[in-house]
């Protein structure tokens, strides 16, 4: 019987302790993994599957998104297929290798001014608690990898002002407007030396143009909306079987590593 590896040392999730203002709350959106398929022509490697990895490009960012919604430290959390223009944080992510046993993540996430937040990879082994047989709910194997994203994510948020939050905010809304409208809004934002948007004026409180352009960017967020129930629901029906899959790879890769011990 192959040995099993030592328990893993769970992660806490930093949870919000108190209710946080709204105009403080930023939204974000995690857009659906990379992949992380070769280029047409080249070959799989051995034990990767092209329509495995595809699903897991959203599994994984639904369940990364589910982290980050929980803990109360940010606005609506959506996945999304593309970037929108109206994201206050956008996280991205790519799948550098993902087995049963190991998962290796690419992640980066900026702000609607582009300042970077986050450009790391992040590598954590199974949890061999969540296999056990007879375990009611184990939970994800890698549930530590995003727990530290999370918890990254929240740190580099602690070191923006108040007054930064608004700032980006207010990019995302005028940046979202200028999208629509590049005549009229565009000049109402301006790039610093870093190439970070910065805003140059603001639009009048009773524009009526920024009025119906607010509640093209409420439809936009209600059209991602249904989008994220489709991707809950595919991640819902998805667990059951991939969780057994990972099992048999986890299995699997055990016995491989028992075998070439005895070998040497």
């Amino acid at each position: 019987m192959p040995k099993q590896p030592p328990p893993v040392e769970t992660v806490p999730l930093i949870q919000a302790e108190t209710r946080i203002p709204e105009d403080q709350l930023l939204d974000v959106v995690v857009q659906v993994f990379d992949p992380g398929l070769p280029e047409d022509g080249e070959e799989l490697p051995p034990g990767v599957f092209e329509d495995v990895r595809e699903s897991e490009a959203r599994f994984m960012a639904v369940k990364l998104a589910d982290t980050l919604q929980g803990t109360g430290h940010w606005g609506a959390v959506r996945v999304a297929p593309a970037l929108p223009a109206s994201s206050d944080v956008t996280v991205s992510g790519s799948i550098v290798l993902s087995t049963g046993k190991k998962l290796v993540l690419a992640i980066r996430a900026q702000d609607a001014t582009g300042k970077m937040w986050l450009d790391r990879k992040y590598k954590e082994e199974a949890d061999p608690a969540a296999y056990a047989d007879g375990t009611v709910d184990g939970g994800d194997p890698f549930q530590n990898i995003y727990n530290r994203v999370s918890n990254d994510l929240l740190l580099a948020r602690q070191e923006i002002s108040a007054t930064e939050v608004t700032t980006i905010r207010q990019v995302a809304q005028i940046d979202f407007a200028a999208d629509l409208l590049p005549g009229v809004y565009t000049e109402y934002l301006s790039q610093d030396r870093k190439g970070r948007l910065e805003v140059e004026r603001l639009p009048a409180e009773d524009d009526p143009m920024m009025d119906r352009i607010a509640k093209i960017r409420e439809r936009e967020a209600m059209f991602v909306d249904v989008l994220n129930q489709h991707y809950a629901f595919f991640s819902e029906e998805m667990e059951g079987p991939y969780d057994s899959w990972r099992k048999f790879s986890y299995e699997e890769l055990l016995a491989f590593e028992a075998v070439r011990r005895k070998a040497r």
